[in-house]
């Protein structure tokens, strides 16, 4: 058993060397990369009969992947989407008032087309997107927190101001899920992106 794991990694790591030899003899180059993203969310949600309705917030995310070759890689990302908030008046005359929140992680694939220092790519993948509502008339509050998995998309303009530093620019569709209701939230974006 010993020798036959032994043997098995050394073909495995016979294998790993072949193919990035193999990559490097056709010009492939494969990269690491990081970066951060500041911008805004808008999340799609019905404020008809309410008093106040913000859908707007302040949206950021972490994301590291790998281009295994120059045009295709894979991506993983952290993102905290923000809040969206509302009241309404209530029969009685109270006012309710409630927000939501959402944050999750992504994986997606990764397409990209370059020229020069210019570059645009799209990405498509899973999320699992966990939102939580809130809801507070007087002194009594209740909430409620779901995680649900999604499909995710978004799509983006690169410049590359080195070989190793950058930014980007990008728009996602986002999806989360609470007491049976998918709310879509749209999400820009835009900061720096380290290669390495």
């Amino acid at each position: 058993m010993h020798r036959h794991t032994i043997r098995s990694s050394k073909t495995w790591a016979s294998a790993l060397a072949a193919l990035t030899l193999s990559m490097a003899s056709l010009g492939v180059q494969a990269q690491g990369f990081a970066g951060i993203g500041v911008g805004q969310s808008r999340a799609d949600i019905d404020c008809t009969g309410t008093l106040t309705c913000d859908r707007n917030d302040t949206a950021w995310k972490l994301y590291g992947g790998y281009m295994f070759h120059p045009n295709f890689g894979g991506q993983a990302e952290v993102y905290r989407q923000g809040r969206a908030k509302f009241s309404a008046a209530l029969g009685d005359g109270s006012v309710a008032t409630g927000e939501f929140k959402g944050e999750g992680i992504g994986l997606y694939g990764l397409a990209m087309a370059r020229d020069g220092i210019w570059s645009v790519f799209g990405k498509a993948g899973v999320l699992s997107s966990r939102i939580t509502g809130s809801a507070r008339v007087q002194d009594i509050s209740a909430s409620r927190r779901e995680t649900h998995t999604h499909f995710g998309w978004g799509a983006g303009l690169g410049v590359d101001w080195t070989k190793n530093l950058g930014a980007r620019l990008e728009y996602e569709r986002l999806r989360g899920r609470l007491l049976g209701e998918s709310v879509d939230v749209d999400q820009v974006t835009a900061g720096l992106v380290a290669r390495f």
